[in-house]
């Protein structure tokens, strides 16, 4: 509540500036224009004047106030957009996002095999708040397909921030093939993971761009990633890979953009695969879509799923239930069926 009061506050001094610096605008505007009146009487007295500049005079002056607003409007606007800008160069020129002086050079095909293991990892976001992981512990197969489920806050989407090392303040370590994500560096640990939201965003560009955007995949190697994510047909129709995505792919439907997320993740190459929600707010016909083209593109893959759909989790290799961010159980969708 003191926040929302702090806002309030600041919200109702913005809004008592503003019409206190209207009101002598306003008053500005009635003394040129009552001056220009006044001139134009008194020339009146003395000599001719043409009607037509008095009119004219009259009618930039009673515009003034207006000119004076919108003058006075754009250099405010600009004093605290310089504020965002003085922030950007900030993070950019002050903070360090991490220290160089510790990272380990994993081996040269890391990782070859996709093992994630989690040892003793417990989460609290902020002191004041519970742990939302708490001392989680298990470990995947080589190309595994793990679903993870449970209810909403139970700390599904937290072992994905944790594995990404979107968050740092985490307790005991995770292990990908053996070497501690620790002591990686961020971008070295970042580039080996696809992560498929529940949000996808695409960029305003082509959709080369949005596909491959090191340019590091020929034009075949793309259509590939296409055809198997059934999206072939959909670009081509809209006039191959140079056409324009709008921001956030707004000409694509909530399904496509999932599908171009999954053919960016494909075209990737990496040995994990990290699917939050990403089937959450699409139809039964893209799911199912969806489900076959990971099955069959990423069965090489360690895939991590976290979903609410049963039917999203039952092809799993093995499903890990969380509740109040604790390991229920994990098992074999058909054990952990018979077994409610």
């Amino acid at each position: 509540m003191d926040r929302i009061d702090a806002n309030l506050r600041a919200a109702l001094s913005t809004s008592a500036a503003s019409q206190w610096l209207n009101l002598r605008l306003q008053f500005i505007g009635v003394i040129v224009v009552t001056g220009v009146a006044a001139v134009a009487l008194i020339q009146k007295e003395f000599s001719v004047v043409d009607a037509g500049l008095v009119g004219l005079a009259l009618s930039y002056a009673l515009s003034i106030t207006s000119l004076l607003n919108g003058s006075i409007t754009a250099f405010t606007e600009t004093e605290k957009e310089i504020v965002s800008v003085e922030r950007v160069m900030q993070y950019i020129e002050m903070i360090q996002t991490e220290s160089t002086d510790y990272f380990q050079m994993p081996p040269f095909a890391w990782p070859a095999h996709g093992v994630i293991t989690f040892v003793n990892v417990s989460l609290c976001y902020r002191n004041s708040n519970p742990y939302s992981l708490k001392n989680i512990s298990f470990e995947t197969r080589p190309c595994e397909k793990l679903g993870i489920v449970g209810r909403t806050g139970s700390g599904k989407s937290s072992l994905i921030q944790v594995l990404s090392r979107m968050v740092n303040n985490f307790e005991g370590a995770v292990f990908i093939d053996g070497v501690n994500i620790a002591n990686l560096e961020l971008r070295k640990l970042r580039s080996n993971l696809s992560l498929i939201s529940q949000d996808p965003f695409l960029f305003c560009g082509s959709i080369r761009e949005n596909l491959d955007p090191n340019y590091l995949r020929s034009d075949a190697e793309i259509w590939k990633a296409l055809l198997q994510c059934h999206m072939e047909e959909k670009i081509r129709s809209m006039g191959g890979l140079d056409a324009e995505i709008e921001e956030r792919g707004q000409n694509f439907s909530s399904g496509e953009r999932q599908l171009v997320c999954l053919a960016r993740a494909l075209l990737q190459r990496t040995k994990i695969l990290c699917m939050d929600e990403a089937t959450a707010c699409i139809d039964y016909q893209t799911d199912s879509l969806i489900r076959h083209t990971v099955r069959m593109a990423f069965r090489h893959s360690t895939i991590l799923i976290i979903a609410h759909r049963i039917e999203t989790v039952m092809d799993c290799d093995r499903v890990l239930v969380m509740k109040d961010g604790n390991i229920l159980e994990i098992d074999k969708p058909s054990v952990l069926l018979s077994n409610p």
